[in-house]
């Protein structure tokens, strides 16, 4: 096996994969759901020069799928290639904070998964599998001890992401080692994934949740028929015990009413309803005809929400909201990528129900060799896909889906075909140097983007009074990996550094110069990097208005500038006029001031700094008007 070059990424990338939902470095400040994508790209990066170095020395062979399932994420790849060049404009980093799912390079990895899925050795299957349920099982039961433990880290203590991310992870899992105990011909395994499969069920029902257990269900219902029948075709009847009792648990707990987890652990961050969704998705599609077409680029999400969003929003408990995701994956999707895109996604789905719809109408009696793995790896395909289109999937279950998809093609097909280079150093060379390349920026890649959120999570610990430690610390971070997060909270830290300077005495003037203009520099680095972030050009605007009393060079059209960008990329915001209100109020122009605060409080009724600054001005001496002016100084 280990003579072919593919099988020297396949086995490695997979099971990292399958173990994805426990890989975690645990001592490091870097966030576990950053860490996920950052250590995948790095494996497959050292996966892929160790083939480069089997293509060389063993002469090795490359293998390449047959089945059309295995190029299903081909098209999804392209076009989202595609509207990242088409929004040019929008400067998308190709990795992302970590390869977080959303980005272009989580895409990148879910093509990966699913050629890779689908040139596994099919003595690999089950234990992928295993792998997929003992991590699950593990990582879900780590969470558990420290929620308990540590009550106060309500939504981070979880090691596969904040609920219900792992709640979905789990019912995966369940739904694999459920079919497993049904499938398995030999009574030890089947023992062992039914005892895992109640550990599995326990730990569901304490992160429960019930659109997780809808999802679930449905898929569990349509396996036990898969499987009943497929055992009927083959062997006599035989009842799928272990999938009908966790249907029927997963049944009671949805009439009973455990509607929310035991645990008691809230999601890090909130995301738009349906309706909010489909309103700001339907703006999109109406206004603009590239981006309906195309998508406005690959985690673009929180421009277009910002750019679309409605006036009304201002006014609900979300108003604060900034998501980096729609209401689902799906819908995510079809904001970022287009209609194409959508499109492109939803084939992956519907080629591998035809597919192996295909395979049962040639084959009904479910041959031996794919009749025991291919139950189990098309329901875990059909629930990752399914949960898409519900909630949006953290990087794990995504992955997971491009590699389920990937063995169901490779269950489909019963001949491997491999293309033979002979030892051919014209071929073998330039596509070892190719792999190197990949490898090598994959590996660099990771390795920065690790490096620099170990760094970031380090220097915001850092208490405010250490400044130059914090503001040495998160500058770096910003320098190893450029990106608007980053560079804000350089710029934030030389910000607080000049302040803490300035009430030194005596005053070193040169020193505050000094972090002033970085701080301003390390601003406009982020207003390039994240030029369709509204984030960064506010940050900005208020950095640029605060120093203006200060003298600094261009202070007013930088501000200017940025306050301008803020109404154009988030026209629905108070926030922009109410910077604009200040830079005013800076001027003593009381008139413009006031107008620009009007506009806030129509944007923001309830906006409190504004109606503040308002009253302040509303309450200071009215100035002279020309006709008081005049009779004054005739009475002089």
């Amino acid at each position: 096996m280990w003579r072919s070059t593919i099988a020297v990424i396949t086995v490695p990338y997979l099971f990292t994969v399958a173990l994805l939902p426990l890989l975690v470095l645990p001592f490091a400040w870097t966030p576990p759901y950053l860490q996920k994508g950052i250590l995948t790209a790095f494996i497959l990066g050292v996966s892929v020069c160790a083939a480069a170095f089997s293509l060389v020395r063993y002469r090795s062979s490359i293998e390449v799928p047959r089945s059309l399932l295995a190029y299903a994420a081909v098209p999804l790849f392209i076009v989202a290639c595609l509207s990242l060049i088409v929004n040019s404009s929008l400067p998308v980093s190709f990795s992302g904070l970590g390869f977080e799912a959303g980005s272009l390079g989580s895409f990148f990895l879910f093509l990966v998964a699913s050629f890779t899925g689908a040139l596994i050795p099919r003595s690999f299957v089950y234990p992928f599998f295993y792998a997929l349920v003992v991590s699950a099982g593990i990582a879900s039961a780590l969470s558990a001890v420290l929620i308990l433990m540590r009550p106060d880290a309500v939504g981070v203590a979880t090691l596969s992401g904040a609920w219900p991310d792992l709640t979905y992870i789990i019912a995966a899992a369940l739904l694999v080692s459920t079919i497993c105990t049904d499938s398995a011909q030999r009574l030890r395994p089947r023992l062992m994934y039914a005892g895992v499969s109640v550990v599995l069920l326990v730990l569901f029902v304490l992160f429960f949740e019930i659109t997780a257990a809808t999802v679930l269900l449905i898929i569990l219902a349509a396996s036990g028929l898969f499987v009943a029948v497929g055992a009927i075709a083959h062997a006599g009847t035989r009842i799928p015990f272990a999938i009908l009792a966790a249907s029927v648990c997963v049944l009671i707990c949805m009439l009973v009413g455990v509607r929310s987890p035991v645990l008691k652990v809230a999601p890090v961050n909130g995301y738009p309803s349906f309706v909010s969704t489909v309103l700001v998705g339907g703006a999109l599609y109406i206004q603009n005809l590239p981006g309906a077409l195309i998508g406005t680029g690959p985690g673009s999400f929180t421009a277009t929400w910002e750019r679309y969003r409605l006036m009304e929003t201002n006014s609900s408990p979300s108003a604060g909201l900034v998501p980096d995701s729609a209401y689902s994956t799906v819908a995510t999707i079809a904001v970022t990528l287009g209609l194409i895109g959508l499109l492109s996604f939803i084939l992956i789905p519907l080629l591998l129900v035809a597919s192996v719809t295909s395979f049962l109408v040639r084959d009904s009696s479910i041959s031996q060799s794919a009749g025991q793995e291919l139950p189990a790896a098309l329901a875990l395909a059909l629930f990752s896909f399914g949960a898409m289109f519900v909630y949006p999937i953290a990087l794990p279950l995504f992955l997971v889906a491009g590699a389920a998809t990937g063995v169901v093609a490779s269950l489909l097909v019963r001949e491997r075909p491999v293309l033979r280079l002979h030892g051919d150093l014209r071929v073998t060379v330039p596509l070892a140097v190719l792999f190197v390349a990949g490898g090598l920026f994959l590996i660099q890649t990771s390795f920065r983007q690790f490096l620099a959120a170990e760094l970031h999570a380090r220097g915001n610990a850092i208490s405010t009074e250490s400044s130059e430690s914090r503001t040495t610390v998160l500058m770096f971070a910003a320098r190893v990996w450029n990106s608007g997060t980053y560079d804000i909270d350089a710029s934030r830290a030389l910000f607080q550094q000049a302040n803490a300077q300035a009430r030194q005495s005596p005053v070193d003037v040169e020193a505050v110069k000094k972090s002033l203009r970085e701080a301003a520099d390390f601003a406009s680095l982020a207003t390039q990097v994240a030029r369709s972030d509204y984030r960064t050009w506010l940050y900005s605007a208020s950095l640029y208005v605060t120093i203006l009393s200060t003298g600094y060079p261009n202070a007013e059209e930088s501000a200017n500038v940025a306050i301008s960008q803020v109404q154009q990329l988030a026209p629905m915001r108070a926030e922009g006029p109410f910077l604009e209100a200040q830079m005013a109020v800076q001027k003593g122009d009381a008139v413009k001031a006031r107008d620009a605060l009007r506009r806030a409080l129509i944007l923001n009724p309830d906006y409190t700094d504004a109606k503040n600054l308002l009253n302040s001005i509303t309450s200071q001496q009215t100035p002279p008007t020309p006709e008081t002016q005049e009779s004054t100084a005739g009475g002089v």
